[in-house]
């Protein structure tokens, strides 16, 4: 297994085995007596200078200055690379000649659909990668996962530090056909006495950050029965004759 790496520096403490890192500045481009003058050599100061920190949860005692080696497989960097870069990049070619080929020339009008088609590869790319982590999860042999929160960054599809509920939560079990649920009150019957221990308190208003989405009100009525309720629509009506 081929992994790439590269070395990063500590440069802040976070509670819980965490810590903030940032990547370190290449010492190739420094030492070249043409870094002042060369593209290549301008172009990654200022990517340093711009670059994104990680939180990285770690079990080694780690303090502000100390220098870590970050490492990721070659073949998952090379898939990133090719959906984050190239998909998008062919779908604008592709549509862009197709539109020529039918017979467009106006130049406004090819930009319009060469846009069109780079967006659709962004968005390609991005269920293609979505895909992939569900893939993941298959892995689980049937388990079911549930991801919650209580005001806090998970995901930047979750929650944020201003929301106005008790706990937000998410529910994939793609092994049993189901990538995202929804709004899963079954789940809830965990999720709730979860935080209700946390929080001390019995009832909680709690967020399920689907893409479709969904609150729920949960009640601890004893330590066996949890009520659960919240806003629905009618969509059928039956009778069952026994």
């Amino acid at each position: 297994m081929t992994w790439v790496t590269q070395e990063a520096e500590v440069i802040a403490e976070q509670n819980q085995g965490q810590v903030q890192v940032k990547a370190c500045a290449s010492q190739g481009c420094s030492s070249c007596s043409l870094a002042g003058g060369c593209g290549q050599g301008v172009l990654s100061r200022w990517l340093m200078r711009h670059s994104p920190s990680l939180t990285l949860h770690t079990e080694t005692p780690l303090q502000v200055g100390d220098r870590i080696l970050l490492g990721i497989n070659a073949n998952k960097l090379n898939r990133a690379a090719v959906l984050q870069f190239l998909l998008p990049l062919m779908t604008l070619l592709a549509v862009a000649l197709l539109a020529e080929f039918i017979g467009i020339t106006s130049g406004l009008l090819l930009f319009l659909i060469a846009l069109i088609g780079l967006a659709s590869g962004l968005l390609l790319a991005r269920k293609l990668a979505l895909a992939n982590q569900l893939e993941l999860l298959k892995q689980l042999n049937g388990k079911r996962t549930a991801i919650t929160a209580q005001n806090s960054f998970l995901d930047v599809a979750i929650t944020s530090q201003d929301t106005q509920y008790d706990c937000i939560s998410r529910y994939f079990a793609p092994s049993n056909g189901i990538d995202e649920d929804p709004v899963t009150g079954s789940i809830h019957t965990g999720i709730a006495p979860l935080w209700a221990d946390k929080l001390g308190k019995n009832e909680l208003v709690a967020y399920q950050a689907s893409a479709r989405g969904g609150v729920l009100y949960c009640a601890l009525q004893d330590q066996e029965r949890i009520e659960i309720s919240g806003y629905g629509k009618l969509y059928m009506q039956a009778e069952l004759y026994l």
